[in-house]
């Protein structure tokens, strides 16, 4: 699963969201500053700017990923 940690005041965000919806990969938005359970997911992965993308793994752990390689996998269809 793929989570994208965003604010509502975010440009880069809004670009990002913009690209999975255009290419109908499945995501879940987390807007840490409407929604309390994504801040305090945010806090928990100790993320402390956005955006951030994190890729949930096979064994429950999260992995950051760049826009760049969310992009590549895509390309790559390994989403």
């Amino acid at each position: 699963m793929l989570y994208v940690f965003t604010t509502t005041t975010c440009s880069k965000c809004i670009e990002i969201e913009e690209f999975l919806q255009e290419t109908a990969i499945n995501y879940t938005s987390m807007v840490i500053d409407e929604d309390k359970i994504a801040e305090n997911k945010a806090k928990e992965l100790n993320i402390i700017s956005v955006p951030v993308i994190m890729l949930e793994q096979s064994n429950g752990e999260f992995k950051k990923i760049s826009f760049y390689d969310l992009k590549r996998l895509y390309k790559n269809n390994q989403l």
